[in-house]
């Protein structure tokens, strides 16, 4: 088996480069970038967008490892629309998927994320209309720390109801 992968190990890679430690750099097609660790973008942000109009969102960020996913709103010449997202972060990079309620509108961003604030640049798609922006903000208000990113037991306001599932006859499948 080592043999057909030419002595590298599947299972054991270096921490410095995330290939296996045979791994000879003539095998290497690509560098590799190893990222370590991220900025955490959870909670309420604040985002100016800037293309042939001016636009703000707001937008309630949640984060669960590199998975980023939230929801809020979207303002464009006084009218407020609802958005939902989704994306990707790596490292101190964000990537989000911004989508209108109700239409085919989506607004692809590539974000730098730093401290407080992110910066970049996107691509607003609409049936018709590609149209390129730069988008800047600021978090205005920063998620409470859950349970799930501290380990810590989970509590609730309320108690927790059981619940019975009906079974048939025990002999029934």
């Amino acid at each position: 088996m080592k043999k057909s992968f030419q002595n590298e190990e599947l299972f054991n890679t270096s921490a410095e480069t995330g290939m296996s430690p045979n791994a000879t750099a003539n095998l290497v097609k690509h560098p590799i970038v190893v990222v370590r660790g991220s900025v955490p973008v959870s909670g309420l942000w604040s985002l100016n967008l800037r293309d042939t109009t001016a636009s703000n969102m707001r937008l309630n960020l949640n984060q669960y490892q590199d998975a980023v996913f939230g929801s809020g709103d979207v303002t464009t010449g006084g009218i407020v629309t609802n958005v939902t997202v989704g994306g990707t972060m790596i490292g101190n990079r964000l990537n989000l998927y911004v989508t209108t309620e109700g239409s085919s509108n989506l607004y692809r961003m590539t974000l730098t994320v730093a401290p407080g604030s992110m910066n970049g640049n996107y691509l607003f798609t609409a049936p018709g209309i590609t149209q390129p922006g730069v988008v800047y903000g600021s978090l205005t208000a920063p998620a409470q720390i859950s349970s799930i990113q501290t380990g810590a037991p989970v509590s609730y306001n309320q108690p927790i109801q059981p619940t019975t599932i009906p079974f048939g006859p025990k002999n029934q499948y």
